[in-house]
């Protein structure tokens, strides 16, 4: 990147005045529940009965899109709201009607984004909102057709083990007692996640529509070409049809909005505003049917394509933005070369997106204490990294991003840059100058070179296999594929907390694992990490077993999305299903992640037990054993011998030899059987988020000296908050030892700077020496909160002077005093660094 551009960049000015004005706005304005959207799904699905499934899903869509109220508000450039409110919360109710009929009956409503805000509802909306609710309660189905299946091939005792009951297994699929309405738990948010991707914008979606017609075409002349039964050839039928139905509601959708803009066009009196709302309508009219003809409808057709997503559901758990620079830059290059845009004009226009995107909202129904990522709806964008030929991909698009995000200082998008050896060193600087002035993590940064060999290990070409994005809360995924959520995950200390009893759970009191001995009886640290594999061995069986049971009947009483199969039309119109379903490139892009968490809490609690027992005999596991029971409880000199005892994160060859044997130990097993559905290695995830949190209040106190019940330790290879005081570099060191990412989807690695620590230049280049060290060890992702704990702890007293504090949670940033309070205390925790 020429150096005088760089500078040319970091002068552009985000936030002018029409920016300030809507930013003021929605930080003003009063989070509100939106209905409009969920009554007209129920209108539609009772006109649609005995439609097929997938019919009845994409005409509930396109009800939505074309009756649902559309606004423009004045100043915009980039137009498409979720709702008609600023800061509307969204809801679909046939999905989880319980759950809003109590939130209408206590007057209560949650929002997703943040965990101490409710929000208002009108009177008449609140009534209309509670019908809707009674009507869905009635008429949701009466038989649990997931949970039967499980019961019926693994018996009620499994339930025990699950997310709400004994917390052995984590995430939405291995809940007991569920949000549960019209579909079961998948199928709420349309059969998968979906986000917009780089050929539909490009051709735009008329072109897909005359595609899908000419396999409707081909079926009709020459055969449905689809494997299996005859219902798989209807069901290829549906979709196509539905993919049309859904691009053409979109494509009204945007026509809408420039029948609205030629209005608001005909009473402005403001010749400037009047010109802007014309152009608005001729960019609406073109896109996102059409390719795009410049930057601006680039930017406008990324925008609807992002929003219909979340209209088609607002049950996802994320909706992606993509590789947003390599989508963007052709247009942008084409305009800055022609002289009809400037860079001035990208900057405000790519600010006017992002505050789009962050006024996307829903409301929460997930009960608190089992929310795995408050705060965020993880609306990613992935920049840079390499293509095919090892070329730098970064681009002025990648430089105003960054200048975007530090100016419109939002809690999302999160930023992902894709790291490799030839990556313009300005442009880390950037990025870095960028993190300190953000303050809360953003942008963080993946392993390029890892990313891209891990697909190429699974048969990926590497055309393809170079062109991922980062997804979910720390996932990533191939542009021809979707992102597969983390949905089923091992609570490992858990298991590791029941093998120290024999397999016995203190908290519920059950027997949940098998006996695999008395632990005050061993004689080697060995005998309990043998003991603590057999129960990992017997827990990931029935796992494998409820993850084959749970998808299978997912898939078959759960529609397909046209919409999300017209963002993959490449392969999923050939095959006449979505990603998930089978209409994925690859087979590995079927899978859904096995993911687990708490190898740093067993390595800290192994060392303990290896120090003080076996090395200096200063305690016996009979005495340490009790202490724990009773939560240290009167043993408080020996919970502090616990605490000093040796911690992982400080290169010290004890803690980090354990923290490598149990990472590939548990991926040994994790891995040892064959994924149910694919019949591939499984794809491991390592969770973040704030599932250290939910995880941790399952779990009892631990021989590393943590109370019981509190968190557990955040990512993958982060140290015990406050254990790790040997500096950066040690703690890079213990987190590097191993290839311990390669097999792993996410693996996160969490650091906290002193603002003072990044003042100059110089500061800055050493925190790219650690980064380069990062990787070049095979580190897959790292990211950095930069603050003070001044701050924060002054923002836990008053929180209405910090609402625009950031911090860096897992996978995503939030706002600080959006978060629950046991997650503001594990942020205050974390060890501050110093360069």
């Amino acid at each position: 990147m020429d150096k005088i551009i760089a500078e040319e960049i970091k002068k552009v000015n985000v936030m002018t005045p029409r920016l300030q004005r809507l930013k003021k706005e929605w930080e003003d304005a009063q989070p509100t529940v939106y209905v409009d959207d969920t009554l007209l799904f129920t209108e539609s699905w009772k006109e649609t009965e005995g439609l097929p499934l997938d019919i009845r899903w994409a005409k509930a869509f396109e009800k939505k899109m074309l009756e649902c109220p559309i606004v423009i508000r004045d100043g915009e450039l980039i137009v498409g709201s979720n709702t008609k409110f600023i800061r509307g919360n969204s809801t679909l109710v046939a999905m989880k009607p319980r759950e809003i009929l109590a939130m209408c009956e206590s007057g209560r409503f949650d929002r997703k984004s943040s965990d101490i805000s409710a929000v208002n509802i009108d009177p008449e909306d609140l009534r209309k909102l509670k019908e809707d609710a009674e009507y869905w309660v009635e008429h949701m189905p009466k038989y649990d057709a997931v949970n039967e299946a499980i019961r019926a091939e693994l018996g009620d005792d499994h339930f025990d083990l699950m997310f709400d009951h004994g917390m052995i297994y984590e995430g939405r699929a291995v809940r007991h007692h569920r949000d549960r309405g019209l579909f079961q738990n998948w199928g709420a948010f349309g059969g998968g996640n979906c986000m917009p991707t780089k050929p539909a914008i490009d051709n735009g979606l008329n072109y897909i529509i005359a595609l899908a017609k000419d396999e409707l075409n081909r079926m009709e002349k020459l055969g449905a070409f689809v494997q299996g039964a005859a219902s798989n050839a209807f069901r290829k039928y549906n979709l196509l049809k539905a993919i049309i139905i859904s691009c053409n509601a979109v494509i009204k959708f945007a026509e809408r909005h420039a029948e609205l803009a030629r209005k608001q066009a005909e009473s402005c009196t403001d010749p400037v505003r009047k010109a802007e709302l014309l152009k608005i309508a001729e960019v609406c009219q073109n896109v996102p049917a059409n390719r795009p003809r410049n930057f601006w409808e680039a930017v406008q057709s990324l925008r609807f394509l992002h929003l219909a997503a979340w209209k088609e559901s607002t049950e996802r758990p994320e909706v992606g933005v993509g590789r947003i620079d390599q989508i963007l830059y052709p247009y942008y290059k084409k305009d800055i070369d022609e002289g009809t845009l400037t860079r001035q004009d990208a900057a405000e226009l790519l600010g006017a997106l992002w505050l789009k995107i962050r006024e996307t909202e829903n409301l929460v129904t997930i009960k608190r204490e089992h929310r795995a990522a408050p705060g965020t709806l993880l609306p990613n964008v992935t920049l840079g990294g390499r293509n095919e030929l090892g070329e730098d991909l970064i681009n002025e698009v990648s430089w105003i991003v960054l200048e975007v995000m530090r100016q419109t200082k939002l809690s999302e998008p999160a930023i992902y840059i894709r790291y490799h050896d030839g990556i313009d060193e300005d442009f880390m600087i950037h990025a870095l100058e960028c993190n300190r002035d953000f303050g809360g993590g953003n942008p963080a940064f993946l392993n390029d070179e890892l990313g891209t060999q891990r697909y190429l290990a699974r048969g990926v070409p590497l055309k393809d296999a170079v062109n991922w994005n980062a997804s979910g809360c720390l996932g990533y995924h191939l542009d021809c594929g979707e992102h597969q959520g983390g949905f089923f995950s091992l609570n490992h200390a858990k298991i590791f907390e029941i093998t120290l009893y024999n397999g016995f759970d203190p908290r519920t009191g059950k027997q949940l694992g098998l006996k695999t001995g008395d632990v005050t009886k061993f004689t080697s640290l060995q005998q309990f990490i043998d003991a603590f594999y057999k129960q990992v061995d017997y827990f990931c069986e029935r796992l494998r077993k409820h993850y084959f049971i749970w998808w299978c009947v997912e898939q078959e009483i759960s529609p397909m999305s046209g919409l999300r199969a017209a963002m993959l039309y490449e392969d999923c119109i050939p095959a006449g299903l979505c990603s998930r379903e089978g209409g994925a490139r690859y087979p590995s892009l079927r899978s859904s992640w096995i993911g687990d968490r708490g190898i740093t809490d067993i390595a800290d609690s192994l060392a303990a037990i290896q120090h003080l027992v076996f090395d200096t005999k200063q305690v016996t596991m009979a005495e340490l054993l009790d202490a724990m029971r009773n939560n240290w409880e009167g043993k408080e000199e020996l919970r502090q011998m616990c605490l000093n005892a040796p911690k992982y994160g400080n290169d010290e060859d004890l803690p980090d030899n354990l923290f490598g044997e149990l990472m590939f130990g548990t991926q040994r097993i994790m891995q040892s059987r064959p994924d149910p559905i694919t019949g591939e290695k499984p794809i491991l995830f390592k969770g973040a988020a704030a599932g250290h949190i939910t995880q941790g209040a399952s779990v009892g106190a631990l021989p590393n000296g943590r109370f019981a019940y509190k968190p557990l330790n955040d990512a993958a290879s982060s140290a015990m908050p406050g254990m790790d005081v040997n500096g950066p570099t040690a703690v890079i060191n213990s987190a590097t030892k191993g290839n311990y990412a390669f097999e792993y989807v996410g693996f996160t690695h969490n650091m906290k700077f002193s603002k003072q620590t990044l003042n100059t230049p110089e500061k800055l280049k050493k925190l790219i020496n650690i980064l380069k060290t990062f990787f070049k060890r095979g580190g897959w992702h790292i990211q950095f909160n930069i603050h003070s704990v001044e701050e924060l702890l002054d923002a836990q007293k008053h929180p209405e002077r910090y609402r625009n504090l950031l911090v860096r949670v897992g996978g995503y940033s939030a706002y600080f005093i959006d978060l629950p309070p046991e997650l503001q205390e594990e942020i205050v925790q974390r060890t501050m660094h110093e360069l």
